[in-house]
């Protein structure tokens, strides 16, 4: 019963740190924003369309409008193309919240609050807990 309570608790170990590692993979940028950007607004300037799946023949059957957004970071006019495609209910020029990277302005998003955590917070926060439970479960005594 001990040995597999130990595999087990070296599984969790594994899967944690594999979930760690991806979250901080596919959310760095967002995760430094959120933790040190900066708030400004910006203005919507246009739509990017992205295509995200092709088939063989060349057809798109899976893309998204980008939202194109432009705002100030000291003297410097920035313009950013966001990570999420959205029917945003802003018209065209309108304001958006931004976040940014002082340090790189290029570095924003349009500030969407909750959805600047997702996927990567819960990720990484599942990681969390399952590291932390193998290693409480790796150093409790056998039965």
């Amino acid at each position: 019963m001990g040995q597999v309570r130990r595999i087990q608790a070296s599984l969790q170990i594994l899967v944690g740190i594999f979930l760690i590692i991806f979250g901080y993979w596919i959310g760095g940028d967002h995760a430094r924003l959120v933790f040190f950007g900066q708030h400004t607004t910006g203005k919507l300037v246009g739509y990017r369309e992205e295509n995200f799946a092709t088939d063989a023949g060349g057809v798109r059957w899976a893309s998204a409008s980008m939202p194109v957004v432009e705002f100030r970071a000291g003297q410097d006019t920035v313009r950013f193309k966001d990570w999420m495609g959205s029917n945003f209910r802003v018209p065209m020029g309108g304001s958006v919240p931004v976040l940014y990277d002082p340090a790189r302005p290029a570095n924003a998003v349009i500030d969407r609050q909750v959805w600047n955590w997702i996927p990567w917070a819960p990720m990484f926060a599942v990681g969390l807990l399952l590291l932390a439970s193998g290693i409480r479960g790796r150093m409790s005594p056998p039965n």
